[in-house]
């Protein structure tokens, strides 16, 4: 190791220029790897956020109806059937559906150490969605 620094001392000694410019161009290079890095990452958020989104309105709109239409039949079997089927869909991890005044349906498991995102419905037929991004 100790080696290589005498060679770099040495090419810094007989080529201040050249050395000067090897800076200069692993300075650079590292600042554009760096920005095109920060944002290749702000781009996959951002397309993973819209995705979230599209789920939550795929979810709106195909299950809002039958869940509402569940609720007011009082048919248990259909609900957890319904929920079932959300809860199959990628990326959903646990479902609570409150029933005002004093009942309520959970299925999945919140997972303890993966990040979540907890989706309240401004709908109260919708439940309660959390989901998580498991790779």
């Amino acid at each position: 190791m100790s080696n290589l620094f005498r060679k770099v001392w040495n090419f810094r000694e007989t080529s201040p220029l050249s050395f000067r410019m090897l800076g200069y161009i692993l300075v650079c290079s590292s600042l554009f790897t760096l920005f095109a890095t920060g944002i290749q990452v702000y781009a996959d958020y951002r397309k993973d956020v819209s995705l979230v989104d599209q789920r939550m309105n795929l979810i709106e709109t195909s299950y809002q109806s039958s869940l509402a239409r569940s609720l007011w039949s009082l048919d248990q079997k259909l609900l957890r059937v319904q929920m079932q089927g959300i809860l199959n869909l990628p990326d959903i991890v646990h479902l609570h559906l409150q029933i005002y005044p004093d009942s309520e349906i959970e299925m999945g498991e919140i997972p303890p150490r993966i990040p979540t995102i907890k989706q309240k419905s401004s709908c109260s037929t919708l439940p309660t969605i959390y989901m998580s991004w498991v790779n």
